[in-house]
């Protein structure tokens, strides 16, 4: 499955200073010392106000991009621009659709339960360092793919933000965002399992594309 293959590549990555990368990986945080480049993939959606129609103006933008680290890890990470009067000052919970239609489930090929972007759910004891495909002994990631937390907006309706997306992976069927919708809502996110923590009804929603330019190995990505 997802959970297990993503964790068994994660627990195998140990960095140059002798730290285990592990499962704590796809929690790490955008201020970690470790050096990340972007490789040239990325993908962005054009944010409109929910129910408007698709030759309205954007109000913002949510591009994915690709890093790789000094230690040839990936990663993804999602950048949020939104004008100023886009949405109410405050926290507001960001998702990732099944299909690109906004009012499609929360893109969940695991079948697992909302929460918070990366969490975890531990099985037997011997903890992350072990994780392995088809074991009984390990860490599943323990939260849907498209579970992307909350984006902070200031009082003057903008935002201009950086976040991490733990889950997601350019050219990997279950976990590339291309060809989805994303959506902010109107709440914050609480991550509790119950009524999808709150966030409330869709605010603002666009459909991932690849970008133009973006380049892969072996040639470019249209």
């Amino acid at each position: 499955t997802l959970a297990w293959g993503v964790l068994t590549a994660a627990a195998a990555l140990v960095h140059a200073d002798g730290a285990c990368a592990a499962a704590t990986a796809s929690t790490e945080t955008l201020a970690s010392k470790t050096r990340f480049d972007e490789t040239g993939v990325s993908a962005t959606a054009e944010l409109r106000p929910a129910g408007a129609p698709a030759d309205a103006a954007p109000v913002g933008t949510l591009r994915f991009v690709e890093e790789k680290s000094e230690y040839g890890r990936l990663r993804v990470v999602m950048r949020i621009e939104l004008e100023q009067g886009a949405l109410a000052e405050g926290e507001h919970g960001v998702q990732l659709r099944e299909t690109e239609d906004m009012g499609s489930e929360s893109y969940n090929p695991e079948r697992v339960p909302h929460g918070r972007p990366g969490a975890t759910k531990t099985f037997g004891s011997q903890g992350a360092s072990n994780a392995g495909f088809g074991s009984s002994t390990g860490i599943l990631y323990w939260c849907h793919v498209g579970d992307l937390g909350n984006v902070a907006v200031e009082a003057d309706g903008s935002a201009n933000a950086l976040l991490p997306a733990p889950l997601l992976a350019f050219g990997k069927a279950k976990q590339d965002p291309v060809g989805r919708a994303v959506t902010i809502h109107a709440n914050a996110d609480s991550f509790e399992t119950i009524d999808m923590g709150g966030i409330g009804a869709p605010a603002l929603s666009g459909v991932v594309k690849m970008d133009k330019k973006a380049k892969k190995k072996g040639g470019w990505r249209r």
